[in-house]
């Protein structure tokens, strides 16, 4: 039998697109008839992640011609039958360098969070939503609401776009999350934890989580000081200098913690309180997912339908806060505040109301911790075979 030849595009061996297509790689890695190639298209020498590649381009090495020759000759070389690509600058990689194959690009975000890159890769992922990314043989979205966006911004057939779980490696993350924390660490989990875990910039909103904690401490400091707020992930463009702003002016600077990038942030999330996300704009959040199949309680703002779909809640234009059965989703209507905003806002306080009914109602927070995560039939390698071979 001819095995199929599947090459994976991928951005970077780091990062959590990178994690994406490393759980992909696993899966098909795994099918008796298929073999898997993967072309690194920015290769970074301490990567999280390890693919053995047939193409492996150093970061910042090489243009993005050269890049498009050299990926057109992996495709004629190995004689791929199906390429996957992700991210705007993959995709149109995977794009120009078709030969026969059948080519899928899987998008992770609405097209707005471009925004932040700057106007000018706004405007060319516009684009190439427009004019070049209809010529993909597939549109995977990774969520209803990513695929909502893209057929609101992308001319293409309908028929060629399909929602697409990205794969969790279950077992991988629950051996992960039984290693002990960082002796270091270990005094800062002594209290009830409210974790964070993503990059530190304006679209994941890590300030709404501090504001949240400041309006905790304004109507019950002994609660308050019972938690303690702990931020995982990269500071990008000296975001938490601004966030060192808001921490001073509440003078919550004792109860917060940024301990920086984990190898291993799953076993900080087992040992959280709840784990939160508040940000403004969301694909499928995987830390979401992540917290989830470890027990650990959700708070998450209303930032895509990929929160409702994950927490199992059908969609709804109330203000409420929204409960679910392993966690709960708070307000986003302040989607344009800036990190410079101190003052607290209507979702702060929202979010605050969350935070608040789990720490004192331990009925609900054990209800939470013990119930059945329906998602996880999700999101397994089955995916691989159903949509890709």
């Amino acid at each position: 039998m001819m095995k199929k030849k599947i090459l994976l595009v991928i951005p970077s061996n780091n990062g959590t697109i990178a994690g994406c297509f490393y759980n992909l790689y696993i899966a098909l890695s795994a099918q008796k008839d298929v073999t898997v190639y993967t072309a690194n298209m920015s290769h970074i020498s301490n990567g999280s992640f390890h693919f053995e590649t047939v193409l492996s381009i150093e970061e910042k090495k090489c243009n993005y011609f050269t890049k498009i020759r050299k990926l057109k000759e992996i495709k004629k070389k190995y004689k791929i039958d199906i390429s996957v690509s992700a991210l705007v600058s993959c995709n149109l990689l995977n794009i120009f360098s078709k030969c026969s194959e059948k080519t899928i690009g899987i998008f992770h975000a609405p097209l707005n969070q471009n925004k932040i890159l700057g106007n000018i890769t706004y405007m060319l992922s516009y684009v190439s939503y427009k004019f070049l990314f209809p010529k993909l043989d597939k549109v995977f979205c990774v969520s209803e609401s990513v695929k909502s966006d893209v057929l609101s911004n992308m001319w293409i057939d309908k028929s060629k776009v399909d929602v697409v779980y990205n794969i969790h490696d279950v077992t991988c993350i629950r051996e992960k999350a039984d290693e002990a924390i960082d002796p270091q660490y270990e005094y800062i989990f002594r209290k009830n934890i409210l974790l964070y875990v993503g990059k530190l910039y304006n679209i994941k909103s890590p300030d709404r989580l501090l504001r949240a904690y400041a309006e905790i401490k304004n109507r019950d400091v002994q609660l308050a000081s019972t938690v303690n707020v702990v931020f995982i992930g990269k500071d990008v463009r000296d975001t938490q200098k601004k966030l060192d702003v808001i921490i001073e002016t509440y003078g919550i600077q004792d109860n917060i913690f940024f301990i920086g990038v984990q190898s291993n942030p799953y076993k900080y999330m087992k040992r959280a309180t709840a784990l939160i996300s508040p940000s403004k704009s969301e694909g499928l959040p995987g830390v979401l997912i992540e917290s989830l199949l470890l027990n650990t309680p959700v708070i998450a703002s209303n930032s895509s339908l990929g929160v409702w779909e994950i927490l199992g809640l059908k969609y709804s234009k109330k203000k409420c806060n929204h409960y679910a059965l392993k966690g709960i989703i708070t307000s986003n209507e302040n989607v344009l505040d800036s990190l410079d905003d101190i003052s607290i806002s209507y979702d702060d306080k929202k979010m605050a109301d969350a935070i608040i009914s789990l720490l004192h109602d331990k009925e609900l927070y054990n209800r939470m911790k013990k119930a059945p995560f329906l998602f996880e039939s999700q999101i397994t390698p089955d995916i691989a075979r159903k949509y890709i071979i």
